[in-house]
């Protein structure tokens, strides 16, 4: 597990995005969640790790509620990139999971090719936020106004940029307010 986060840590680092394990809170909660006792069905979490003569290769820590589990995050040993491993450990991830009962492998939003090839179903999944009214709720329509404009539009993977854009925009408001308690809520 700890290797799994060194390895996100140094991916983050390298992509040039907010490395959110900076916060303590974000641990807490991922470490939790981690030590989770595997008796309680309704929530916790299950790692899965791809081994190379032994030696941790590639590992993948999904949420779990009862027969679901939703992939959080995969990351990698460096030295095997090339052999794709995070493709690897997803497909025997599947598998170990099927045998230990499990439905379903939330693999998250995104048209991403990785996901279409181990998908056989998809269901649409929703944006949006609740505001009050104001000039913050105002601005955060707009926002969604946009995505949702620019991803009708046929601009090919320039529709992806305002959904990205704005992921990145609510990793920072979520960081920011966990530093200042006291703030109030946009």
């Amino acid at each position: 597990f700890d290797e799994l986060i060194l390895w996100r840590r140094e991916h983050m680092w390298r992509a040039g995005v907010t490395d959110i394990f900076e916060r303590a809170w974000i641990n807490h909660l991922v470490r939790d969640t981690f030590a989770a006792s595997e008796s309680d069905i309704h929530f916790g979490g299950a790692l899965f790790v791809l081994r190379v003569n032994r030696r941790p290769a590639a590992a993948l820590f999904c949420l779990r509620a009862r027969k679901a589990l939703h992939a959080w995050f995969i990351s990698h040993d460096a030295r095997y990139t090339e052999y794709s491993p995070g493709a690897i450990l997803i497909s025997e991830a599947i598998r170990a999971a099927a045998e230990q009962g499990y439905t379903e492998l939330d693999l998250g939003p995104g048209d991403y090719r990785f996901k279409e090839g181990f998908a056989n179903a998809s269901r649409p999944v929703g944006a949006g936020f609740i505001g009050r009214p104001g000039l913050a709720s105002a601005t955060r329509a707009a926002e969604f106004q946009v995505r949702a404009l620019v991803e009708m539009l046929p601009v090919g993977g320039l529709r992806h940029w305002p959904a990205r854009a704005m992921r990145r925009l609510d990793l920072a408001r979520g960081l920011r307010a966990a530093i200042d308690p006291n703030r109030k809520a946009a």
